[in-house]
């Protein structure tokens, strides 16, 4: 028996018991976007004329393609009207917002018109540049009753891909790339043999040489930090996470984030509507520390991480590409002259001097030296008549010397003085803080007078390396208490002698060593007004 229907197999409801077509077959169209908006009762006119310049990415403006203005609401694109291109001359009435509702539901005055434009034929949308007729009465600021006329839309290169280049030692870095496969063993394949190792922000690791991934893909909005044998470029191809699209949750403490937009964008604007904000870092540990008024990474960029402490839970919402930032503050620059920049360990303290404590003793280009024990250098900073905040460098596991100070191991301040050509001792009052460095802690540095003797002493241990017992001897330039304590190499407080005042003078404290295990320990004597470390070794 003879059945009609559709007999096309590409067809949507193709019959296979058909034996004739009876033209009812249905085919697969590409949707059209939802652009729908509201008539809110007032609005502002764009023109868009018939010599329009539009360049999408290549071809033309065809009839049939959709030209859409939005306004941004909660880092989402919401339609304010639309026009069917037929290639004459045509308006977009753009709603604005109905103040009589709860809800924005168009352009609020003076917010910035945001171009799209649906190519039909290609089923493709195009974030677009636009240029503005500057004899009209407004231009890009949606004003009610106001008029504008486009003279060009130009689309914003599709993004297909990003070259990450990564520096010899230690990176923060992160994508704004969105892979097929983000698996950290795949993306680092191809130089794998130079990959040290790959942290996540909680410190989950991918070790190769140890053949270990703890972090398996990486997560879209996050940074990461990496260390390299040889500097290397890494090129991640996939779908672009728009910036506004794809918000940041942020926890409460610390968080590595990634930078999702493609231009540069000042740290402080970015993160303006941050509540609770307490510090953000770059790579090498310039910060920008609010509390202080003090900014050392000016413009956040594409491609690094960036350490954020934050004491509240909320999102970090970065503005889409063709919006701008405002410029809040220049940058503090630290172009050292007589210290060398010390080498970044991939682990930093923060330590703030403020500008009130140094401005009777520096002068302007003089520059603050922070030193080790075994005086290596790992901190300097630029005096430039304000405060200042000196990345500090702690010691990097992962290198076959120490480089930097170990956790609990005092700060030596220093500074040069340009004007006697001479490098002075600053006396440290550590008020509320403790002067021992500590991963990614924040202290605060008070200068005593720089000729006072009072909180210099001379401190010796005898003998060292120690077998079974020790003597701390210091000489007190003043009556002073005297707390001493005594760290293990991971920071654990294995002995505490408490606070016991001691006279002006020599004093000795003979420490019992016989049931240390062997290795290193790090002696913590504090006076009145200083605080000293030094290494003993037990064998």
């Amino acid at each position: 028996m003879a059945c009609s229907g559709c007999t096309d197999q590409n067809a949507l409801n193709w019959d296979v018991f058909a034996d004739w077509d009876d033209e009812s077959c249905e085919y697969e169209t590409d949707p059209i976007p939802n652009w729908d908006y509201l008539n809110t009762g007032s609005n502002h006119t764009l023109v868009l004329a018939e010599d329009m310049l539009v360049e999408l990415d290549g071809t033309s403006l065809e009839a049939g393609d959709w030209i859409g203005v939005f306004y941004t609401l909660n880092g989402e694109f919401i339609s304010g009207g639309y026009t069917v291109w037929d290639g004459g001359t045509t308006v977009i009435p753009s709603q604005g917002d109905d103040a009589t509702t709860d809800i924005q539901d168009g352009f609020n005055n003076n917010q910035e018109f945001q171009w799209l434009v649906w190519d039909a034929s290609a089923n493709t949308i195009y974030s677009m540049d636009a240029t503005y007729d500057t004899t009209m009465p407004n231009q890009q600021l949606y004003a009610t009753n106001g008029i504008s006329a486009i003279l060009t839309l130009t689309a914003q290169p599709l993004i297909s891909e990003q070259e990450l280049q990564l520096v010899e030692g230690w990176n923060l870095f992160s994508t704004y790339m969105l892979a097929d496969v983000m698996d950290a063993e795949e993306l680092f394949a191809s130089f794998v043999e130079d990959v040290v190792i790959v942290k996540n922000y909680v410190g989950l690791a991918y070790l190769p040489s140890y053949n270990f991934n703890g972090i398996g893909d990486l997560l879209a909005g996050q940074g990461y930090q990496i260390k390299l044998n040889n500097a290397n470029n890494l090129t991640i191809v996939g779908d672009y996470l728009t910036p506004e699209e794809n918000p940041i949750d942020l926890v409460n403490g610390w968080n590595l984030i990634a930078y999702l937009r493609t231009e540069p964008a000042d740290v402080i604007a970015v993160f303006e509507d941050i509540q609770e904000l307490v510090i953000v870092k770059d790579n090498i540990g310039m910060a920008y520390l609010p509390e202080y008024g003090f900014n050392g990474i000016g413009n956040m960029v594409s491609g690094q991480a960036y350490q954020i402490k934050v004491l509240l839970e909320q999102q970090l919402q970065y503005l889409a590409n063709n919006q701008s930032y405002k410029l809040e503050m220049t940058a503090v620059e630290n172009n050292l002259q007589h210290y060398k920049t010390p080498q970044n360990t991939g682990s930093n303290m923060s330590l703030v001097i403020e500008a009130t404590q140094l401005e009777s003793l520096l002068s302007f280009g003089d520059e603050v030296a922070v030193y080790s024990n075994s005086n290596r250098l790992v901190g300097a900073f630029v005096y430039q008549d304000q405060n200042i905040v000196i990345p500090v460098y702690g010691n990097d596991d992962y290198f076959k010397e120490q480089n930097g100070l170990l956790t609990n191991e005092a700060l030596t301040l220093k500074y040069w003085s340009n004007e006697k050509g001479e490098e002075i001792p600053l006396n440290i009052n550590w008020d509320s803080s403790t002067g021992l460095y500590e991963q990614n802690s924040i202290q605060v540095a008070s200068i005593e007078n720089a000729n006072s003797a009072f909180s210099k002493i001379d401190f010796e241990i005898t003998p060292n390396p120690a077998t079974h017992s020790a003597a701390l001897n210091f000489d007190l330039r003043e009556k002073s208490q005297v707390e001493i304590q005594v760290f293990n190499i991971l920071g654990d407080l294995v002995f505490n002698k408490g606070t016991i005042e001691f006279n002006k003078g020599e004093n000795r404290v003979n420490l019992n060593v016989a049931d240390y295990l062997v290795g290193t320990y790090l002696i913590k004597l504090q006076t009145n007004s200083s605080v000293y470390t030094k290494r003993l070794l037990v064998q």
